[in-house]
């Protein structure tokens, strides 16, 4: 009889040994479960901050914008005005400048200390105006909109 308890708690240790190295293995996976979990809370987390940076960024930029734009403004009123003899290339090269800017959305004006930037939207109003007076020639450009 001593001999069938033996074997009886030989066969018993190893089920017991398998039993704990379930246990084991369930709560390692657990553990691995739980740490991906958190890491993916993290990685989302930080996506966020990062996207609330790059908004508060893009925010920042555009009052900082805004209110330059208010200070050229009240500098200057607003005004730039321009009058120059040159060669007829020089004034395509400024013509076509200005028309770079007006295909972008931004036109920038500079003067000395003065800058004047406007911003005109996808519908504009056009005037042309051609005459002769005299000996003198001249065309007159007037491009306008509503802000």
């Amino acid at each position: 009889m001593a001999a069938a308890s033996t074997l009886k708690n030989a066969t018993a240790a190893p089920k017991a040994n398998d039993s704990a190295r379930k246990v084991m293995a369930k709560n390692a996976k657990s553990e691995a479960e739980k740490k991906a979990k958190m890491e993916k809370k993290a990685k989302s987390d930080l996506k966020k901050k990062i996207e609330t940076r790059e908004k508060a960024a893009r925010k920042s930029q555009k009052k900082a914008e805004k209110l330059s734009k208010k200070k050229s403004l009240k500098k200057n009123n607003g005004k730039i005005h321009f009058e120059s003899a040159m060669q007829r290339d020089e004034a395509v090269a400024y013509f076509e400048a200005i028309i770079g800017g007006l295909k972008k959305g931004t036109i920038q004006f500079k003067s000395d200390k003065d800058t004047v930037i406007v911003r005109p939207p996808e519908n504009v109003g056009v005037e042309v105006r051609a005459g002769t007076k005299g000996k003198t020639e001249h065309v007159t450009f007037n491009l306008s909109w509503k802000r």
